[in-house]
C-alpha cells in the first residue's frame, strides 16, 4: 500500500513538473499561455505569433488588446528578464522593447455626478524590488474613434521614440532616464519619488518644441517638494529668455498657485515677419485658484521706429466673470486705456470700454494712417441662442498720411444675430461733412437699407480734380437670396 501510494506521489510529481515545465521553459507553453489568455478573457487579448519563453527571453507578433475605453494593437514586443532573481524578491527585466504601436481612444458614457471627490496619497510599499534596465518604444500612434488595425483616419499624435530606465525599492520609484522623442517636441527628464507621507519629489528634465512656422523652443524644468504641493522651476533659453518660479498647491484637489515670470530678448518679429522690428521685456505674477485669480504684468517693448511702450496689465477672475484693465504708455502719456468685463452666468455677456490716442501707426505697420484717437464702448450678450450687442465710437479722429486728409465723427452699431444697424453723426473727411444711416438683415438672405449724405465736398483735395462743392444724398435698397 505504501508503495502505491508513493509511485502516485512520483507520478503526479513528475506530472505536475513537466506541466510546469512546459507551460514555463519551452515554446509550446507560451503558445498554450497565450491561447488560455485569449479563451479567459473573451478574444480580448489575443496574439496571432509569439516565440520564446516565459521563463527567458520571449517575443510576440500581432498583440492586440480592446477594452471598453481603448484599443491597442502592438506589431512586436520583445522582452528579456532575469526569472531566477525572483527567488531574491527582485523582478529584473533587462529590456523591453515594443515596435510600431497603435492606440485608440474610444468614447466611453460615464456617470455624471455631482459629488467632489478628494484624493488623498495613500503610502505605497513595493512587495518586492523592480529593475528595468531598458524600455524601448519605437513609433506610436494614437488615433480616436477608429479602428487601430485598420485606420480610417490619420492619428492625432505621433510618439518617434521612447526609452526609459526604471527602478523601485520598498517605498522609493525612481525614473533614471527617460527619452521622448516626437516630430515637434521633444524631452529628457530623471526623477525619483517617495511614495510615504505626502510623497516628496524630485524633477529634472530638459525640452524642446518646434511650433509649425516657428523657431525651435529650448528649456528646462525642475520639481520638487511633495508631489501635492511642488515647487517649480522652468526655464527657456532659446530662442529668448523666459524663467517661470513658484509653487503649486493642493494640485490634486483644490489647485491653487503663486507664479512669478519673467522674460527678455523676445523679438516681435519671430512670431510674424510683418510685426515690426521690436524687442519686449516683461514681468508676470499670477495666483490664485480655478475659481479665484489675479494676473498682474508690466512689459516695455523696445522698437527702433518709435520710442520705448509700456503695457501695464491687471486681470482678475472668479467663477462667473472676468475683469481686466490694460494701459498702453509713452513715456508719461497713455496711449491705450481699456477696461473689460467679460461674464458667464447667464450666457455670455460683456462690457468693454476703450480709450486711444495718438496713435503713429505708420510707424509700426505698413498703413497709411499717421495719428488715430477715439473713445470706444462695447456691450452685449448671447444668451440662448439670442444675441443682443452695442458698440459706440466716438470722438473718432485719423489723419490720413496719403492726401493728408483729416477724417472726424462718431459712429454707432447695433444689432442681434438677425440684423445690425449703424448710423455716422458729425463725421467730416476734411471739409466734407457725412452723415447715415442703415439696417442689414440676414433673417432670409440679405436685406439692405441705407441712407447717406454729403455736402461740402470738394474734389479737388483728393486729387486733381476741378475745385467745387458738391452735396448729395443716397439712398439704397435690395435684397440677395441664393
Amino acid at each position: 500500500m505504501i508503495k502505491k501510494v508513493a509511485m502516485i506521489g512520483i507520478v503526479l510529481f513528475l506530472f505536475l513538473g513537466g506541466g510546469v515545465w512546459f507551460l514555463l521553459l519551452s515554446e509550446s507553453g507560451l503558445n498554450t499561455s497565450l491561447t488560455l489568455v485569449a479563451k479567459v478573457t473573451d478574444g480580448r487579448v489575443t496574439v496571432d505569433r509569439s516565440e520564446g519563453r516565459l521563463l527567458g527571453e520571449s517575443s510576440l507578433h500581432g498583440l492586440f488588446v480592446t477594452l471598453d475605453g481603448f484599443d491597442l494593437a502592438i506589431e512586436t514586443v520583445k522582452l528579456r528578464w532575469h526569472p531566477a532573481q525572483l527567488l531574491k524578491g527582485k523582478l529584473h527585466i533587462a529590456e523591453l522593447s515594443v515596435d510600431d504601436v497603435r492606440y485608440g481612444i474610444k468614447a466611453v458614457e460615464t456617470e455624471k455626478t455631482s459629488e467632489k471627490s478628494f484624493i488623498t496619497l495613500p503610502e505605497v510599499s513595493l512587495p518586492i524590488t523592480i529593475q528595468i534596465d531598458n524600455i524601448d518604444i519605437v513609433r506610436a500612434k494614437i488615433y480616436q474613434d477608429t479602428s487601430v488595425q485598420f485606420p480610417e483616419s490619420l492619428p492625432i499624435h505621433i510618439i518617434d521614440r521612447l526609452q526609459a530606465k526604471l527602478r523601485g525599492n520598498l517605498h522609493r520609484a525612481t525614473i533614471d532616464s527617460l527619452e521622448l522623442a516626437a516630430p515637434d517636441y521633444g524631452v529628457k527628464l530623471s526623477a525619483g519619488m517617495r511614495m510615504v507621507q505626502s510623497w516628496p519629489i524630485e524633477l529634472s528634465a530638459n525640452w524642446w518644441v518646434k511650433p509649425e512656422g516657428f523657431e525651435r523652443i529650448e528649456g528646462s524644468v525642475k520639481g520638487a517638494g511633495y508631489l501635492e504641493n511642488p515647487t517649480v522651476e522652468v526655464r527657456i533659453g532659446q530662442p529668448f529668455s523666459v524663467r517661470i518660479d513658484g509653487s503649486l498647491l493642493n494640485l490634486f484637489n483644490d489647485l491653487s498657485w503663486d507664479l512669478t515670470t519673467s522674460g527678455a530678448g523676445i523679438n516681435l518679429s519671430m512670431f510674424d515677419a510683418e510685426l515690426p522690428d521690436c524687442e519686449a521685456v516683461f514681468q508676470l505674477a499670477t495666483s490664485g485658484t480655478l475659481l479665484n485669480y489675479r494676473v498682474d504684468g508690466d512689459s516695455q517693448l523696445v522698437c527702433e521706429q518709435i520710442p520705448p511702450t509700456n503695457l501695464l496689465l491687471k486681470l482678475a477672475g472668479d467663477s462667473e466673470q472676468l475683469t481686466s484693465t490694460t494701459v498702453v504708455s509713452s513715456g508719461s502719456e497713455a496711449l491705450i486705456n481699456t477696461t473689460a468685463e467679460i461674464g458667464w452666468r447667464d450666457g455670455v455677456s460683456w462690457d468693454v470700454n476703450m480709450s486711444l490716442q495718438h496713435n503713429n501707426l505708420e510707424d509700426l505697420f505698413s498703413v497709411p494712417v499717421g495719428t488715430l484717437s477715439m473713445d470706444l464702448t462695447s456691450s452685449g450678450r448671447y444668451q440662448d441662442q439670442s444675441l443682443k450687442h452695442m458698440t459706440t465710437i466716438s470722438d473718432f479722429s485719423a489723419l490720413l498720411t496719403e492726401g493728408d486728409v483729416q477724417l472726424n465723427g462718431d459712429i454707432s452699431l447695433e444689432g442681434s444675430q438677425h440684423d445690425l444697424a449703424f448710423r455716422m453723426e458729425n463725421f467730416q473727411v476734411a471739409e466734407s461733412t457725412i452723415d447715415g444711416s442703415g439696417q442689414i438683415d440676414f433673417q432670409q438672405g440679405v436685406n439692405w437699407l441705407a441712407n447717406i449724405g454729403i455736402a461740402g465736398f470738394d474734389p479737388s483735395q483728393f486729387g486733381e480734380y476741378p475745385a467745387g462743392e458738391v452735396a448729395a444724398r443716397f439712398e439704397s435698397t435690395g435684397a440677395y437670396h441664393d
